[in-house]
């Protein structure tokens, strides 16, 4: 059965459209398909968005971290990343050959366990991989920094749900010695699929853009490392550049459709809103809610989409529950199963109406907050 309300669709104005159509023409006449002005574009206005002096486009996300991670050589070396998180935060380690030490988030919000990741540090420990899962940044930042200076670990944000979140004014991206973005369907902004490394690190930035490109040295005319076609192609950082230029509507939308759901959810005995401290300005990649323990998610998402044509799903399994990592040690890591276990993510995208959100709203509160 097709939903009436999906629980997701990616928005695009209508002149990003024409624009969009306008330059891909443009590009394929010029049969410049890699390496040309729209690259060299899109990554200065990326970097000035971030506030950085590099943006280094590639093909995804997962290989965005996967760069970062191996120009740290964390080869045999542990790497702290929340459980509570998408697969390739953990997998994008193994990739670059180090250990994931898996991290428990806080018992009622999406925040890393500070605590918890303090206690696991090892002498065998060589950073972090700071996931802001929906957008939401760890209001405890600062904290997080001081722990990574002290001793001697580097800080590595996955910023795939992040684009346009904030901690105390300061944009996701900025936060730590280098920041991945992905360009997902799902994901802020799209072309298809994409992702981007930003850092002012000048050595970083320059081994990324050797890994992209099979890793050949432009300046020693050779191959000195591995690499791949990790590159993005003219054509999606085309699409990419100009639906920049919607950025700024669709995280006012996001917001705007955020606050409404909080207005008429925030008083429910039975569901708990996530929310974020006042220091920080989430993206709204996605509005999730935490069920009360008694609830049975699976059932509730049956009955939204049979009986109210409306899709809901949960944020992530925990990484630790995926049969793929089963070999990582996964004990205390209770507070992250609690969390995204019952979590329950609403429709939410640019376009989304005000009538469909009160459908969503009504059905929560009908089979949810006063069951029959």
């Amino acid at each position: 059965m097709t939903e009436d309300i999906p629980l997701f669709r990616q928005y695009y104005s209508k002149e990003t459209i024409v624009k969009i159509k306008t330059d891909i023409e443009s590009c394929l006449n010029d049969s410049i398909l890699m390496f040309g002005p729209r690259t060299e574009d899109l990554e200065k206005k990326f970097a000035g968005l971030i506030g950085v002096k590099h943006a280094i486009s590639v093909n995804s996300c997962t290989t965005a971290l996967t760069i970062c991670l191996s120009y740290f050589e964390i080869q045999s070396r542990q790497i702290l990343v929340p459980s509570a998180s998408f697969i390739t935060s953990v997998s994008s380690i193994e990739f670059a050959g180090g250990h994931p030490v898996l991290v428990d988030t806080k018992s009622d919000s999406l925040d890393l366990n500070i605590d918890d990741l303090e206690k696991k540090i090892t002498p065998e420990t060589k950073g972090v991989l700071w996931v802001h899962l929906l957008g939401h940044i760890n209001k405890e930042y600062d904290r997080l920094k001081n722990i990574c200076r002290k001793h001697g670990l580097f800080l590595l944000e996955d910023a795939a749900h992040a684009l346009g979140s904030e901690i105390n004014n300061m944009p996701a991206g900025c936060l730590g010695d280098a920041a991945c973005f992905s360009f997902y369907p799902t994901k802020i902004l799209s072309c298809g699929s994409g992702g981007m490394i930003t850092t002012n690190n000048d050595d970083l930035a320059d081994y990324a853009k050797q890994k992209r490109l099979f890793g050949w040295n432009h300046e020693k005319g050779l191959v000195d490392t591995y690499g791949n076609d990790w590159f993005l192609d003219e054509i999606r950082c085309s699409i990419l550049l100009n639906h920049m230029n919607d950025l700024e509507y669709i995280l006012a939308n996001r917001k705007k459709l955020a606050d409404y759901y909080t207005k008429y959810l925030k008083d429910c005995r039975r569901i708990k809103i996530l929310m974020c401290d006042d220091s920080v300005k989430p993206s709204h990649y996605q509005y999730a809610v935490l069920l009360n323990p008694d609830i049975d998610r699976d059932h509730v998402i049956k009955v939204f989409k049979s009986k109210y044509k409306i899709a809901v799903k949960g944020i992530y399994r925990p990484c630790h529950e995926e049969p793929v990592f089963s070999h990582l040690i996964n004990k205390d890591l209770h507070h992250t199963e609690n969390v995204l276990n019952k979590s329950l993510c609403l429709p939410f995208y640019c376009g989304l109406t005000q009538n469909q959100q009160d459908r969503v709203i009504s059905a929560i509160l009908s089979e949810i907050e006063n069951p029959s």
